[in-house]
């Protein structure tokens, strides 16, 4: 058999005519390679000699990235590559049987993975997570991952394969760099997506607490992981599986994390998701010291050009969006944190290349903040300049972006009602903004008649 471990490509490349017959002659010599190797996977021949060169073409050819190629494997895969997962007298016809699948299930979509996600390919691949020879376990565990992230059913075929206690049967302290990886990897991939409810508050408990023992992990990689895994873990609000990830006591942990550039998007999705929660989990977040470290974020400038981090500074106001949203007693702490908040906030909503899901975010943080039932929300939204801001989309919506322009004109509603329930006490700000050269004549004369009581919602 052809040895594949060398790339496919042994020809040269003048032109673009060229490059097309390259591209084809890969195609072909990789078709007329995958039928020969599916030829001897399916023969009479059941021996290791036999089935063990099969394999391995067949998993190089797909390591080797020609497109298209995994669709080319035609037929059953439980009966081409499936059952040979169970040749426990040799790992290394089991190695290339995983890798290979991994491969093909990491190509193919969705529609076209049932014949692996609804055999018995994920309990012998299960199975083989308690192997005694090391690659094959590296090997199974990579193809488990890519079952598990590509789809629900994937991920809900692992659980019922009983993936958890193998995992946790691991002696990770003892696994190679990579293979730790791909362990955190496969934690996250388990619990993510929608549809969680079928899995059991029970199942979920060991694997949450697995994540949070990663996540100062040295490995940056692996500690990003974990902490993808515990915001799946606590996504959609589930207040059961709020409360599992409020157990570990991780929020001080979450806090330092924001230090580390890798990590900083995973640690405030899970610090928000946290404050999704009850009072008391809301409470345990900022008590935990992390808003002004949030807040540093929220104001830092990252990247070429100091440009934000668009993706940062949304999961900010996301977070800080559900602390404005609580108690008097939390919004007060969060103001005295946060010093400068609603400044920041009317300056990252008035860029002009602001990404949209970003005003989003900022106009909930203000919008959360005036209706909420301290004096102090609406007080800081008042005089921090966010009035003329709030205004201009209030007049002109179509100013906004149209995929928001509901969500962010409906908060300004609710920031002007919240404002004139009380707005003899701000006259002297109404007053002078009605006042101000810098605000439009449109928005001027919205100020004087506030100012006079005439507003528009009276």
């Amino acid at each position: 058999m052809e040895d594949m471990d060398e790339p496919l490509e042994s020809f040269g490349v003048k032109g673009a005519d060229e490059q097309v017959t390259v591209g084809l002659a890969r195609v072909y010599e990789a078709k007329m390679l995958i039928e020969r190797a599916v030829a001897q996977l399916t023969s009479e021949d059941v021996s290791v000699d036999n089935l063990l060169p099969g394999a391995r073409t067949l998993r190089q050819v797909l390591q080797n990235q020609v497109d298209g190629a995994a669709g080319m494997v035609k037929g059953d895969l439980n009966k081409i590559l499936g059952k040979h997962l169970r040749r426990d007298e040799s790992p290394e016809l089991q190695k290339e049987v995983a890798w290979a699948l991994s491969n093909i299930v990491s190509e193919l979509p969705v529609t076209q993975k049932l014949g692996i996600l609804t055999g018995g390919i994920v309990p012998d691949l299960v199975r083989l997570l308690r192997s005694p020879d090391r690659d094959v376990v590296s090997n199974a565990m990579w193809c488990l991952m890519n079952i598990a992230g590509s789809c629900v059913t994937g991920r809900d075929k692992c659980w019922r394969s009983s993936i958890v206690q193998p995992l946790l049967d691991m002696k990770t302290d003892a696994l190679p760099h990579q293979d730790l990886e791909t362990y955190a990897n496969l934690l996250s991939n388990l619990v993510r997506g929608p549809k969680k409810d079928s899995i059991s508050e029970g199942d979920m408990q060991p694997v949450v607490e697995a994540a949070a023992r990663f996540l100062q992990h040295t490995n940056e990689n692996v500690a990003r992981d974990a902490c993808w895994t515990l915001v799946h873990a606590a996504d959609g609000c589930m207040p059961d599986y709020v409360e599992l990830v409020s157990r570990m006591g991780i929020e001080t942990t979450l806090g330092e994390l924001l230090e580390v550039k890798k990590l900083v998007e995973p640690a405030l999705l899970t610090l928000g998701n946290l404050a999704t929660g009850t009072d008391h989990q809301t409470q345990r977040v900022i008590d935990s010291g992390v808003l002004p470290r949030v807040m540093g974020v929220l104001t830092s400038r990252e990247g070429p050009g100091q440009e934000k981090n668009q993706r940062m500074i949304k999961a900010s106001c996301w977070m800080l969006s559900n602390i404005a949203a609580g108690t008097q007693a939390q919004v007060r702490q969060l103001l005295d944190q946060c010093e400068g908040l609603v400044g920041a906030l009317v300056g990252i909503a008035s860029e002009e290349d602001v990404d949209e899901r970003v005003l989003k975010e900022a106009f909930h943080v203000l919008g959360n903040l005036a209706v909420s039932s301290a004096d102090e929300g609406v007080a800081a939204v008042v005089n921090g300049k966010a009035l003329p801001l709030v205004v201009k989309f209030l007049l002109n919506p179509d100013a906004l972006p149209s995929r928001v322009k509901n969500a962010v004109h409906g908060v300004c509603g609710e920031i002007i009602r919240a404002v004139q329930l009380d707005h003899a006490k701000y006259k002297q700000e109404l007053k002078k903004l009605a006042e101000d050269d810098n605000v439009s004549s449109q928005c001027a004369e919205f100020f004087v008649n506030f100012w006079r009581g005439q507003g528009p919602f009276s």
